[in-house]
C-alpha cells in the first residue's frame, strides 16, 4: 500500500468508517485496509484473482448477496455474477462459505 493510501486509510478510520466502507471509498480490497500487502495476497492465491475479484470474494465471504455487492461496488448485478463465476472457477469454490475459508487463510 502506498504511503498516501496508508494515510488515507488512517484518516478514514479516525472518522469512524468501517473497513468495508474505507475499502469501497478508496477502491481497494478490505484485506488491504486491514494491513495485508497486495503482493502477499497475490502470492497466497497464486495470482489467480484480480483486485476486483478479490473485492467481490471478500464481500461474498461476509455474506453479502449479489445485489448488495453490486450496490456497494457501484457496478451492475450482472457484473457481480460474472466476477462470482470467475472466482468459483479459479478457486474451485462454489459456495460463499468455501470462498470465506480460502480467504481466511490469507
Amino acid at each position: 500500500m502506498k504511503l498516501k493510501r496508508q494515510s488515507d486509510v488512517q484518516a478514514l478510520k479516525q472518522q469512524g468508517l468501517t473497513d468495508q466502507e474505507i475499502a469501497s471509498q478508496l477502491g481497494i480490497a478490505i484485506s488491504t485496509v486491514r494491513g495485508a500487502k497486495p503482493t502477499y495476497i497475490a502470492k497466497r492465491l497464486n495470482g489467480r484473482l484480480t483486485e476486483r475479484e478479490r473485492q467481490v470474494a471478500e464481500l461474498v465471504a461476509t455474506g453479502m448477496n449479489s445485489p448488495a455487492i453490486a450496490k456497494e461496488l457501484q457496478v451492475s448485478e450482472r457484473t457481480v455474477h460474472a466476477h462470482r463465476y470467475r472466482i468459483s472457477q479459479k478457486l474451485k469454490a462454489n459456495r460463499p462459505v468455501e470462498i470465506a475459508a480460502l480467504l481466511s487463510k490469507i
